[in-house]
């Protein structure tokens, strides 16, 4: 195929142009070109999230920060092999540099709102570091907590992290991950699903509550 091209099409006169293609080519295609960059053309990986509590998105398990007027919203993602840019009906409004450690978050302090940082006190980042350690439900259901009873969460979390005498870490990340859908955060709740083995059903079977 490649030799009839060049014998019978590239040196022979066009009947449009009158030219002989190669030659055009050479003198005045060539010079028009430019080298070819150093590192291949990446295609971004594309996605959508949904923006947890806690103002982050779970994105190839690592967390990424977004504006907190965006929690509950669902955002798209773009990934590269370095970047992570995040944006919500088509405008960017989170630019990450892509993390290659697994559980990992990166965060801008001025996403959380201003009237409360969410992790502002070593006491509250010593109960978020434990919640991660159960999952990434359990870190979503802490934030909400935070979130939903600002003065007297630490009850709820401590019976939530004293859970793991009884039961298996991801048993309790899946309760959490329940008891999300429904926006209960009540440490019975969560105790109660575990209890019942109802953390791996699904939520439309019971349209009256958690259960």
């Amino acid at each position: 195929m490649n030799n009839w091209i060049e014998t019978k099409c590239n040196n022979r006169v066009h009947g449009t142009t009158q030219q002989v293609p190669s030659e055009l080519f050479t003198k005045e295609e060539v010079i028009t070109l430019k080298p070819l960059p150093d590192t291949a053309f990446t295609i971004p990986n594309v996605g959508t999230r949904l923006v947890y509590h806690d103002c982050h998105v779970y994105i190839d398990y690592s967390y990424y920060s977004v504006p907190y007027e965006y929690v509950g919203k669902e955002v798209n993602i773009e990934v590269t092999n370095s970047l992570v840019r995040i944006s919500y009906q088509a405008r960017e409004i989170a630019l990450h540099k892509r993390s290659d450690k697994k559980g990992s978050f990166v965060t801008v302090e001025a996403h959380y709102p201003k009237y409360k940082n969410i992790l502002s006190t070593e006491y509250q980042e010593h109960y978020f570091t434990k919640m991660n350690e159960i999952g990434s439900y359990a870190v979503q259901f802490f934030m909400g907590l935070l979130d939903d009873n600002p003065h007297s969460w630490q009850r709820t979390a401590s019976g939530i992290l004293a859970l793991v005498k009884e039961y298996d870490p991801k048993v309790i990340d899946l309760a959490c991950k329940r008891a999300l859908l429904f926006k209960v955060f009540s440490y019975s709740v969560v105790k109660n699903i575990c209890k019942q083995g109802t953390y791996n059903l699904p939520t439309d079977m019971y349209s009256g509550g958690i259960q």
